[in-house]
Parts: structure tokens; C-alpha cells; sequence
């Protein structure tokens, strides 16, 4: 899912494009008066607010912390950006070129620090998270943040703020034909916009919270609005036109400008086609009056002070609206920005998705990382659930949402959790299958998860494959398994064979294979018919089941041959399994309301660490049970040790 835009980010957004469009216009018009050192502070300022903008937007923490560095770049050199710039418009000599490459030294060796952080932490702590492992721009300051870079840093901005409180109070130093000055009024707007952002960076650095997103880049965002103003007034680069037409006529949201009276002072063209279906609307109108059809747009505008809010519109499109109070130096409210964005197409494809999702038949999970102290992941946190994955989970919303992975998966979490880390940190997609038994007695449920990592959080889709696994069990089934008797058929016993480790070199256990052939089986087919035939082999695999071991092995390998093999067994243990399957499979069997005697011959081969394979060992029992048949039948025979070597 791509990362929610939220109100500082659109704020960040906007501030970027303002910056960049400044700065374009400054250096395409770079042989103007100052048009190179606001370029430089502009310049800053753009990347500053971008870093944060895209450390906002970054879907993964590597791209989060490539984005803060950027924007901690930025923060590096625009204290002095700033300096410079309001030393130039403020005072009767700019500062000196030598002593801004003086004083730019530090700023450099704070960005070296920045970008090797992760060797030393002399910045702060790496990688920047909170307490529960989330990213944020505010993380433990380093040694050399708070003790050099910060109050550096600070000191440039309090000569700044010195700087236009003089030429708000006394008016400028510069002569009048030196160039553009600053005014009184756009001293004090500066000053306003300065001292502001001063405020909230050393709230943030002080500060304990955490934030996801740099509140003084979100404040250095809304001051392009005021830069563009002075900028506008100054008139240092033919900027109105430019501004008017890049910025306000190009973008795709509708803005509306108005006074305290809330008249329209200007709007841009996506603001008129908006306001078309009430009769248009211009420069002199109130807005209110332009929007007087829209109840749902003007409760929101009666909201006091800057706001955000979703509504509908009469003919059904859903915007947001955001209203930014714009006020004057001395805090009077001067009018106001109203800014609607369609998000209609948005919320119909997130609504279409949801849909999608709701009705899946495949359980759907999103799981938010769990860290410890050390930031590793110990756990997942679920933060959405379908309606299938609750179903699946036995569970209600209240519980599954907010529930941890090792709780909601008692039976399988143990496995599931690592999976989920290895996705996570590897940022690659896992599958893998898992049987859940809910109880002893049952066959267990098979699923098959896919576990897809996205942006910080891991996606779990898990598909029941119980049917398709069943489906798989039964062709094995047939495959390997005898369907009159239910026993191993020959494929069956060589797969099972290749499972059971050979005995030791030295040692009393051993593996013992019985190779039995039924005495006369023939004559009960003829005389009594297949049917009864086929009742006496059931009967026969039923009496090797009750006289054998669960360990041991039992195959029908032919018509009325079978194979036992006895596994791990010494020779006391095997002496005495022999014997009492000969007593089992001795007893009469009752066809048709008689008593039939079907003793089976059997040939013994004992399975040494020398008779390797299980053909070695079938044919040497094979000969001992002829060699048991061609004696008189109903006997058993030990294969000669000449042939446990074949």
C-alpha cells in the first residue's frame, strides 16, 4: 500500500514546489541585484523541505534514512543561507565572501558527520527510531549535535533575528540605489516567519517527542507562502507573473484567496471551474456567497482557526478541504487560503480495493513490527484484518486488530514470526505452508502464506490448501499404498526405506526383513471365488498389523506376497516378533463357514550396515523363502550369511 498523505506532508509537498519554482527563477535571472544569495538561501531552504518530504513519503527505513540526511543537509546551511541573505537586504555592506567560507566550515563538518552517523553517532542515535521501532526525525542527539551543531547553528539564526527585528523597528540600512530593500512591513513578515520556525526547531530538539515528520521543515514549508509575498512586493526578479502562472495557474487543486471579509482577492483556474456551477466567481466576490450551494463546504469554512476536512459535494464528488488563516506581523488575521482537492478517484479506488479485500475468501493481515530495546524484531503487531482472516482466525475484529502474531497464532507463531522478520528485513517476498490442528483428534488445516513486505509493515495472505493437500494425500495413496489391503505397495516400501537409517557397523540393533509367500493360496481362489480370496489377504495385512511394531514397515509387493520389516529390533526382540507372527498368520481362516489353514513361508534376511539396499535385502529373503516353500511350506527360513554380502 503506498504511505497515507497526510496534512504535513501536502503542507512539505507544496512547500517544495514554491521553493523550486524561487530558486529556478532566481538563478535563471542569477545577474539580478541579490538574486544569487536568495538563490543560496532559497536553494537551502528546498532542500530541507524536500528531505523531509520524501523521508515522509519513503516506504522503507534505508530510503528513510537517505531522505533525513538529505534534509539534515539542507538544515546544515540554511542558518547561514539565512544570514546571509537578511545581512544582505538589512545592512549597508553584505558580509564579507571570506567570512561566509569561514563560517560555513562547520556547517560542512556537521554534513560530513551526518552522512558517515551510522560509524561514530556523533549526531544522534543510528538508526533513528522511537520506542516502538518506528522512524522518526527526532532520535537521542549525539555529543557533537548538542554540543556544536545546535547552538552553532542557533547563534546564526539569533543574528538573523537581531538583523530584521532593527529593520522592522528602524527600517533598513541599504540606500535605496544599491537595489531592492526591505521595508519595514517585510522586515517584520520575515521576522515573523523566522523567529516561528526558530521556535518550533528548538521545541523539536529539546523536546521529547517523536515525530515522523520534521515540524520545523513543515514550518519552513508554510514560509514560502511569505517568501513569495515579499519576493512578489520586492519585485527582485520579475517573480508575480512567474509565480502566479507556475505556481497558483498550473496546479491542479482549486485555491481561492480571500481578505478578512472573506472576498475573493484571487483564485486560479481550477478554483473557477469549480465555482462555474454557481455562476462562476471572480476577484471582489465573497466566497461564501460562490460556495452558497455547497452546505457541506460551508460548515467548514465556518470552522474557526487552520483546518482539514473530507465532504461530499451536491453532485457527489468528495474533496478535501483545507483552510490556512494568513495573518500580519503584529498577528492580525488578514484573510485566509482556501485550497479543495478532488479525491474523489482516490476514495472510489481505495473503496473498490477494500471491497476487493472484504470479500477474498483468502485471509488478509497486515502486521506492524514489534522491536525491543535493541531494535530487533521480537514480534507483529496486526493493524487490519478482512473479514476472512478473522473468520479464520476464530477470533472478533476487536481482538484480532491490535492483536500480536505469537497470540493470535498460538499453534503456528513460533514458526510464522521469523518468516515475517526474514521478509521484513530482507524486504523479499516468503511463501511458505503450514499445517494447524486445532484439536489432536482432527486432521490438520494446511495454508499456504504469503508474506509480502510493504513500506515498514508486512502483508500475510494466507490461502486454505486443506482440500488441495488432501487431493495430493490421496494420489500419494495410490500411489504407494496397496488399495485391497491399505498396506505399502513395493514404491511405497522403497520410498519409506529411504527414510530408515542403516544400523550401526557394531551394535545389537539391527533391521530384520520377512519375505512371506501364502501356502495354497491358489486353491482358495478356485474354489471359493476372487471375493473370498481378496477377504483372506485383508485378513491376512490385519493380522501382520496387530502382531507388528507402529515403527514397522508393511508392504504387499505381489499377489499373496508381503514384506514385514522390522526395525531396530535385536535379536531377542526379533526372535520373538517372528514367532508371534507366525502364530497369527498360522490360524485358520473362516470362508464361507470354514475353517481354511494359509500358513505363509518365510524367508528371513537380516539388514546389515553390508546388505546397503533394500534389493540386497529382498532378494536374499526371497531365496530363504523358497528355500522355506521347497521344504514342505507353512515355514520359515533364515537367508544364509553368504547371502546378507549380495
Amino acid at each position: 500500500m503506498p504511505p497515507q498523505i497526510s496534512s504535513p506532508v501536502v503542507v512539505l509537498l507544496a512547500g517544495s514546489v514554491f521553493y523550486c519554482v524561487m530558486a529556478w527563477v532566481l538563478l535563471r535571472y542569477r545577474r539580478a541585484h541579490g538574486a544569487g544569495v536568495t538563490a543560496f538561501a532559497m536553494g537551502a531552504c528546498l532542500v530541507w523541505v524536500a528531505g523531509a518530504l520524501l523521508s515522509g513519503l519513503a516506504p522503507t527505513l534505508p530510503l528513510q534514512l537517505l531522505s533525513l540526511n538529505v534534509a539534515y543537509l539542507g538544515a546544515c546551511f540554511t542558518p547561514l543561507a539565512i544570514l546571509v541573505f537578511v545581512a544582505f537586504y538589512t545592512r549597508s555592506r553584505p558580509i564579507p565572501r571570506r567570512l561566509i567560507l569561514l563560517l560555513a566550515v562547520l556547517p560542512l563538518v556537521s554534513a560530513f558527520l551526518i552522512w558517515t552517523n551510522p560509524w561514530h553517532e556523533l549526531m544522534w542515535a543510528h538508526p533513528p527510531l522511537d520506542a516502538d521501532g518506528r522512524f522518526t526525525i527526532r532520535a537521542q542527539w549525539g555529543p557533537w549535535f548538542k554540543l556544536v551543531h545546535a547552538p552553532y547553528h542557533w547563534t546564526l539564526v539569533i543574528v538573523a533575528t537581531v538583523f530584521l527585528g532593527r529593520a522592522a523597528l528602524l527600517g533598513s540600512k541599504v540606500v535605496a540605489d544599491a537595489g531592492p530593500r526591505i521595508g519595514r512591513l517585510h522586515a517584520a513578515v520575515l521576522l515573523v516567519a523566522l523567529v516561528g520556525t526558530f521556535s518550533i526547531n528548538v521545541i523539536t530538539v529539546l523536546g521529547t517527542r517523536d515525530y515522523a515528520v520534521s515540524p520545523t521543515a513543515v514550518a519552513i514549508a508554510f514560509s514560502s507562502v511569505l517568501f513569495l509575498w515579499v519576493f512578489a512586493q520586492l519585485e527582485l526578479v520579475p517573480f508575480r507573473h512567474v509565480a502566479h502562472r507556475r505556481i497558483l495557474a498550473t496546479m491542479p487543486d482549486a485555491v481561492f484567496v480571500t481578505d478578512e471579509r472573506d472576498v475573493i482577492l484571487d483564485l486560479n483556474p481550477a478554483a473557477a471551474a469549480f465555482a462555474t456551477e454557481a455562476g462562476g466567481a471572480g476577484p471582489g466576490m465573497r466566497l461564501g456567497a460562490v460556495l452558497a450551494e455547497e452546505r457541506a463546504l460551508l460548515e467548514v469554512l465556518d470552522l474557526p482557526g487552520d483546518v482539514m476536512e473530507e465532504v461530499s459535494t451536491r453532485c457527489g464528488r468528495r474533496y478535501e478541504i483545507r483552510v490556512s488563516t494568513v495573518v500580519d506581523a503584529s498577528g492580525s488575521r488578514r484573510g485566509r487560503t482556501v485550497m479543495l482537492r478532488d479525491i474523489t478517484e482516490r476514495r472510489r479506488q481505495e473503496a473498490t480495493l477494500r471491497s476487493i479485500v472484504d470479500v477474498s475468501p483468502n485471509g488478509i493481515l497486515r502486521a506492524q513490527p514489534v522491536r525491543n530495546h535493541t531494535g530487533e524484531i521480537h514480534d507483529f503487531v496486526c493493524t487490519f484484518a478482512n473479514p476472512a482472516a478473522v473468520a479464520a482466525l476464530d477470533l472478533s475484529p476487536e481482538i484480532v486488530e491490535g492483536g500480536r502474531a505469537l497470540e493470535l497464532l498460538p499453534v503456528v507463531g513460533p514458526q510464522v514470526v521469523p518468516v515475517l522478520r526474514s521478509a521484513l528485513e530482507r524486504d523479499q517476498q516468503r511463501v511458505l505452508e503450514l499445517p494447524v490442528r486445532e484439536d489432536e483428534a482432527d486432521d490438520p488445516l494446511w495454508y499456504r502464506l504469503f508474506v509480502s513486505p510493504v513500506g515498514g509493515d508486512v502483508i500475510i495472505t494466507f490461502v486454505d490448501i486443506t482440500a488441495e493437500k488432501r487431493r495430493q494425500e490421496e494420489m500419494e495413496e495410490v500411489a504407494f499404498r496397496d488399495p485391497l489391503t491399505r498396506l505399502l505397495n513395493r514404491r511405497g516400501l522403497e520410498q519409506a526405506f529411504e527414510d530408515v537409517p542403516l544400523p550401526p557397523r557394531r551394535g545389537r540393533g539391527g533391521h530384520v526383513l520377512l519375505y512371506m509367500d501364502l501356502d495354497r493360496f491358489k486353491p482358495v481362489n478356485d474354489t471359493y471365488g476372487h471375493p473370498a480370496g481378496d477377504r483372506l489377504l485383508k485378513e491376512f495385512a490385519a493380522r501382520l498389523r496387530s502382531a507388528t511394531r507402529d515403527g514397522d514397515l508393511l508392504a504387499r509387493i505381489g499377489g499373496d506376497e508381503f514384506v514385514v520389516l522390522l526395525l531396530d529390533v535385536d535379536a531377542e526382540s526379533a526372535d520373538s516378533l517372528i514367532e508371534r507372527l507366525t502364530e497369527v498368520t498360522a490360524a485358520p481362516y473362516w470362508l464361507s463357514g470354514s475353517a481354511l489353514s494359509c500358513r505363509p513361508s518365510i524367508g528371513i534376511a537380516h539388514l546389515t550396515e553390508r546388505t546397503s539396499t533394500l534389493a540386497d535385502a529382498l532378494v536374499a529373503a526371497d531365496r530363504a523363502m523358497y528355500l522355506a516353500k521347497a521344504s514342505g511350506g507353512g515355514r520359515k527360513t533364515a537367508a544364509p550369511a553368504l547371502m546378507e554380502t549380495v
